[in-house]
């Protein structure tokens, strides 16, 4: 692991290290300058490599992160830990982000060309930039929120993996989730972006929420997805704020023509403002 005895850090270069500990209770610590081009490695001989931060305080990381191993990087007791380097997989390696007790875990670009998974409860991940990698894969698990935040969306090709927690994706163009299918075996899908793939109904119960975590009850969200095939364990829940006009409730578009195939499933009106919900 790295000591670390100074609160802004620049790396002064590239580093390897097994192990970053960023557990302060005073103030939190920076790695690397901003625009620079430092590189932190994580390799380790066996095991896992590991980024952890606690302490309740937040840390930043602007130092591109390479994954030569396995590398578990994860936040709890309140802390916050922005990786606004981002994280370079090209070896293919697995990625885990785990998030616990409060706080949020937010990354710049992912190169992910092994898997990147995504657990933990009581706080939540954002991933701001792209993934990018033919063959990445992404994957959502415990009971946190998962933001795809990159406005032009990402080109991973592996898929998404949702068994747990809430995915929102939020972007404005292209595809939140790269090119690959949604699978949803749990947890939620909602936000107001677009979802290239398909998204498809999987082994355990699931919602789709357009407006998922979005407090007020006359909240609404617009989510595009290339098709959509539900099951019997699909829910899909809507806010009606103001029927007949545009925008004015939850919508769910299928943009491919014929990509629409219901095999059973719930329809919940979450919230209705402006009398009772119909369909």
């Amino acid at each position: 692991n790295t000591g670390i005895a100074r609160n802004l850090v620049d790396l002064d270069g590239n580093k390897t290290v097994g192990g970053v500990v960023l557990n302060s209770t005073s103030a939190g610590y920076t790695l690397g300058l901003a625009a620079t081009t430092n590189t932190l490695t994580m390799q380790v001989s066996s095991g896992n490599a590991s980024i952890s931060a606690s302490g309740g305080q937040s840390h930043t990381i602007n130092a591109n992160v390479i994954t030569a191993s396995n590398t578990d990087i994860s936040i709890a007791g309140g802390s916050s830990l922005n990786l606004a380097g981002g994280i370079d997989d090209t070896a293919g390696n697995a990625v885990t982000l785990t998030a616990n007790g409060g706080g949020t875990l937010s990354t710049g670009a992912i190169i992910d060309h092994g898997s990147v998974a995504v657990g933990g409860s009581g706080s939540s991940v954002t991933i701001n930039v792209a993934i990018s990698g033919a063959a990445g894969t992404l994957s959502l698990s415990g009971s946190n929120v998962l933001t795809l935040a990159a406005a032009g969306g990402s080109s991973y090709g592996g898929g998404t993996i949702v068994s747990g927690g809430t995915l929102l994706a939020n972007n404005t163009t292209g595809s939140a989730t790269g090119t690959g299918n949604v699978t949803l075996n749990g947890g939620t899908l909602g936000g107001h972006g677009i979802i290239s793939g398909s998204v498809l109904a999987g082994s355990g119960a699931h919602t789709i929420a357009p407006s998922a975590t979005l407090v007020s009850p006359t909240a609404t969200n617009t989510l595009t997805v290339g098709a959509l095939t539900t099951a019997a364990n699909t829910t899909l829940s809507f806010n009606l704020v103001t029927p007949n006009v545009t925008g004015g409730s939850d919508t769910i578009v299928v943009s491919t023509s014929g990509g629409l195939t219901l095999h059973g499933g719930t329809v919940q009106i979450a919230n209705h403002t402006t009398g009772q919900g119909s369909l």
